[in-house]
């Protein structure tokens, strides 16, 4: 079953500490990746090349540079990136 709505709580990224600090692309590039979690079962391969494309990046080195700083609100495992928020509002839609 496909999920087709997800709660993302506004609140939840504007009090993120992490998330405030973030510069313009930094927040595209993390909502990007939320927003493609979401609709990909909650998880996805690294694969830096199709991720940069993905989020818009004018190039793969930009999108490292990008991951460098937003990574620790992702978990990585086995070349496949999740996100704990993401996992669980997935779980919760797919009881509803």
């Amino acid at each position: 079953m496909k999920i087709k709505y997800v709660q993302l709580e506004s609140d939840a990224f504007l009090t993120d500490i992490d998330f405030v600090q973030f510069t313009p692309a930094e927040r595209g590039v993390y909502c990007s990746l939320i927003l493609l979690l979401t609709s990909n079962d909650g998880k996805c391969t690294f694969d830096l090349r199709a991720l940069s494309r993905i989020c818009n990046c004018d190039s793969v080195e930009e999108f490292e540079k990008i991951w460098e700083r937003i990574s620790k609100k992702f978990q990585f495992r086995k070349g496949v990136i999740r996100h704990k928020r993401v996992t669980k509002e997935l779980k919760k839609a797919k009881h509803f």
